[in-house]
């Protein structure tokens, strides 16, 4: 379970259900967490405490490159239903705070993946849900979290020395990683990491929709309250741009990847910013 200290002053809450036609108790504990908007005497806000889910659920996929948001995404997912989220890696690291880091079974909203569908087919996902961040991003992100730390930035001479090489091997990567799941026969739906960056309140309710998790458990001012999370990277003060160590050749070549990606998937309004960094 999350760590108690996260959610104070424990409240035991029951609720008597029929689904098979026997009454059935279910009780769970919620944590009340005062508002930052409000005095704690006006307005106390109930969060539930992470579980696993106690009706079986369809698998689905989270399924992104590296560097795009995932781990954040299952972060918003939980903090928004209580649901725990799954994932095929079993981080020792990340599974302090996902109760559900190793499960892939129906027990879970979603299961993360970095793998494409044809590794995947083994898995019998009924649903997906492909989390798309601009490349640009995605592949820095996931520089820093192969030469630094996973929420710290690399250094400028790292940059230097390794990012083309790392870069032209990840451009390929990222454009075979989601061109395997447009075969995917399943239910789709596309996250885009911007929006959900933007408005994660909209972008996170349509997503739920989409899992047909209802509406009645939604704990969406929890999520409002804890949105960050322990692994959104917020990287120390840097003085360069990162971007500026994508060459003439890498723009051409992930442009053109962009393009290719769009084709299956529609506009992904990434042009403006590849646009800026042409300019460099």
């Amino acid at each position: 379970m999350q760590k108690l200290q996260r959610y104070p002053n424990p409240v035991l809450l029951c609720k008597v259900r029929s689904p098979s036609g026997t009454p059935t108790q279910y009780c769970y504990v919620r944590h009340e967490i005062p508002s930052k908007n409000f005095s704690h005497a006006t307005l106390k806000v109930l969060c539930q405490e992470v579980q696993f889910s106690v009706t079986r659920r369809p698998l689905t996929a989270l399924a992104s490159f590296p560097g795009s948001g995932n781990t954040w995404a299952r972060h918003l997912i939980e903090q928004s239903t209580g649901i725990a989220t799954g994932s095929i890696y079993c981080s020792d690291t990340i599974k302090k705070d996902f109760i559900g880091e190793c499960s892939v079974s129906s027990n879970v909203a979603v299961i993360k993946t970095h793998v494409g569908w044809a590794n995947t087919v083994r898995m019998r996902y009924k649903k997906s849900v492909l989390l798309i961040r601009n490349p640009y991003d995605a592949i820095i992100a996931e520089f820093n979290r192969v030469f630094a730390n996973k929420t710290t930035s690399a250094t400028e001479q790292q940059f230097t020395e390794k990012f083309e090489t790392f870069a032209l091997k990840k451009i390929d990567k990222w454009k075979k990683f989601y061109n395997s799941w447009m075969k995917f026969s399943g239910q789709k739906y596309i996250l885009i990491y911007e929006k959900m960056k933007k408005d994660p309140v909209s972008e996170i309710g349509k997503l739920l929709d989409f899992l047909n998790i209802s509406k009645q458990i939604r704990t969406v001012p929890c999520m409002q309250q804890n949105m960050d999370g322990r692994y959104r990277r917020h990287h120390s003060y840097i003085n360069f741009n990162p971007k500026m160590f994508y060459t003439k050749i890498l723009k051409v070549k992930l442009n053109a990847a962009v393009e290719q990606i769009e084709k299956h998937y529609g506009k992904l309004n990434y042009s403006t910013n590849i646009e800026m960094l042409n300019e460099k």
